[in-house]
C-alpha cells in the first residue's frame, strides 16, 4: 500500500482591500463582507430597475387618469352641444312656423322639435352653468324653456 503525505505550512495570510476596509477572507469578518458585496453588487441593477419601472408605471396611470377626465369632458362638451343645437333647430322651426303661418293662416305642429330638445336636455347630466338662477338645474331649466314655448 502506498501512502501519500502532505505537510502543510503555515504561510501569513494577505488582507485584501475593498476599497472600504480591509479584511482577511478566509476570517468570519471576511466571508461576511464578502457576501455582503456579492449581494449588494449582484441586486443594485435590479433594484434600479424596479423603482425605474415603479416610477414610468406611476406616470403612465396619471397621464391615463388625464385622458380618461379629458375624453369626461369631451363627452360632456358633446352632450351640451347636442342641447344647444337642438335649441337652436326648435328656434329656428318656430320662427320659420311664425312666418308661415302668418302668411297661410294655418298652424304648424311643433311637437316634434319639441321632444328632440326634451331629449336632448334629457341626456345630459346637468351641472350649474352659470349663475343665473335659470341654470341651477335641470328642472327649473326645463321650466323656463317650456313658458317660452
Amino acid at each position: 500500500m502506498l501512502f501519500i503525505s502532505v505537510s502543510v505550512t503555515k504561510s501569513s495570510i494577505q488582507e485584501i482591500s475593498n476599497g472600504l476596509c480591509k479584511f482577511s477572507p478566509t476570517s468570519k469578518k471576511g466571508k461576511w463582507i464578502f457576501v455582503l458585496q456579492t449581494f449588494v453588487l449582484s441586486f443594485t441593477p435590479i433594484i434600479l430597475l424596479i423603482i425605474q419601472n415603479s416610477l414610468t408605471f406611476y406616470d403612465t396611470i396619471g397621464w391615463k387618469n388625464d385622458i380618461v377626465a379629458k375624453d369626461s369632458l369631451v363627452g360632456e362638451c358633446k352632450m351640451l352641444s347636442n342641447v344647444i343645437l337642438s335649441l337652436q333647430r326648435e328656434r329656428a322651426q318656430i320662427s320659420l312656423a311664425v312666418f308661415l303661418d302668418a302668411k297661410s293662416g294655418k298652424s304648424t305642429n311643433l311637437t316634434r322639435e319639441y321632444t328632440n330638445t326634451d331629449n336632448a336636455l334629457n341626456a345630459l347630466q346637468w351641472k350649474i352653468y352659470g349663475t343665473e338662477k335659470i341654470f341651477r338645474n335641470k328642472l327649473r331649466f326645463q321650466i323656463r324653456i317650456d313658458d317660452f314655448r
